[in-house]
């Protein structure tokens, strides 16, 4: 019966040891599971964005390339006008000061104002290639209404840059007139919708 005792306490030890083991084993078993699903997550989500969806970092470069490679594009499907050319031409414009401004006494014949005028080049732009010929038919005729609205024109007038941004627009409208009396069907005549010179552009502009 004395050695009976120790095999007792030997069984009533194994459950209370049993018990601690198990109490101990979920835990481990979850933090693992936490550990593997996170370490799952991340692998994912790295194979996805560097392997399966590979997106193009967007930098200043690229999307430079992207416009310029859409603006070729946008060139070779749109046939683009020609381009006529105007000058080199000095033209005169209003002299300073445009009044009368002396001592006393003095009259305005002993005075003569500061002469002024525009050394100057530009192109007109139109839609279609074949349309180049209506403005050599317009070129006398331009020129010399250019001529008149430059000799009224100030040297504050066009010395600056909204300033020959009206002149281009003046120059533009005095163009598309010209071309609209033209004889022919090919002007387009005054009904025309669509002006046949788009823009005008200054290749040279001096005003001295």
């Amino acid at each position: 019966m004395a050695e009976e005792k120790p095999n007792a306490a030997a069984n009533e030890a194994a459950p209370s040891g049993l018990k601690a083991l198990l109490g101990k084993i979920p835990f481990a078993l979850i933090f693992i599971l936490l550990n593997t699903i996170s370490l799952v997550a991340v692998l994912g989500y790295f194979a996805f964005t560097k392997l399966v969806y590979k997106r193009e970092r967007i930098t200043e470069t690229s999307e430079k390339i992207r416009l310029q490679s859409k603006k070729m594009e946008d060139t070779v499907a749109t046939p683009k006008g020609a381009q006529v050319p105007f000058g080199p031409f000095t033209i005169n414009i209003l002299a300073t000061p445009q009044s009368y401004r002396g001592p006393e006494g003095s009259t305005k014949s002993n005075i003569s104002g500061k002469l002024h005028y525009v050394t100057m080049s530009f192109t007109l732009e139109v839609r279609e290639i074949d349309q180049q010929s209506l403005v050599e038919q317009i070129r006398t005729p331009l020129l010399d209404n250019l001529v008149t609205l430059l000799g009224n024109k100030a040297f504050n007038d066009i010395i600056s840059v909204q300033g020959r941004y009206v002149l281009a627009a003046e120059l533009l409208n005095i163009a598309n007139r010209l071309i609209r009396q033209l004889p022919g069907e090919q002007s387009g005549g005054e009904q025309s919708k669509e002006d046949v010179v788009q823009n005008v552009y200054f290749t040279d502009f001096i005003v001295q």
